[in-house]
């Protein structure tokens, strides 16, 4: 999408930058490996390995790419993929009086995932920032993010980006059922670029 750039970091070796279809076997890669690492062992095996098949294969996320609603941006270290964000129109089972508006205008970060061994090092608030910036560029009046019950240092990161607690929802992999918070950004959204 013209117009929105990486945000500038404290190193030159950090970059973010939007992916394109090309990127797909990367992200799905990537995908399936972070998902793996920071959930896996929540779920029976054969649950996990049928929601990550079905999430995160070469055709899906091929797919999710080339929808123009979807929006993908890739966070390297030296060369090495360490995580992604992806953002598009909210689709959170939101309660009624929850929403104000309706997508376009109502906009969700559908992941922020960045690889165990390089969690903590601020590369989580980057993307978020990168993400949210590019929300309010979209026009996006409302932005949310669904995060697992127990995800306490997710839940605190967003927190402190201006997000609360505004809804939960039962999240499904498999035969197991995850508590979910639903998040909404509490600030001027068009105040973010």
């Amino acid at each position: 999408m013209p117009g929105i750039q990486p945000l500038p970091t404290a190193s030159t070796l950090v970059s973010v930058r939007r992916c394109t279809p090309d990127d797909a076997p990367l992200l799905a890669r990537l995908g399936r490996e972070t998902f793996m690492e920071s959930f896996g062992y929540l779920y029976d095996a054969a649950d996990a390995a049928d929601y990550v098949e079905k999430t995160y294969s070469l055709p899906q996320t091929r797919q999710e790419l080339e929808d123009a609603q979807n929006h993908f941006w890739l966070l390297e270290r030296e060369g090495m993929d360490i995580g992604y964000a992806k953002l598009g129109l909210c689709k959170l089972p939101l309660p009624e009086g929850i929403r104000l508006c309706a997508p376009p205008e109502s906009y969700e970060l559908h992941r922020l995932y960045i690889r165990k061994q390089c969690q903590g090092g601020g590369h989580g608030p980057l993307l978020l920032q990168q993400a949210m910036a590019a929300a309010a560029l979209l026009g996006a009046r409302e932005l949310y993010v669904g995060v697992w019950s127990q995800n306490h240092r997710a839940l605190a990161v967003y927190e402190r980006h201006g997000f609360k607690v505004v809804a939960d929802y039962w999240f499904e992999v498999g035969h197991q059922r995850d508590d979910e918070r639903i998040m909404k950004y509490m600030g001027n959204i068009a105040l973010l670029v």
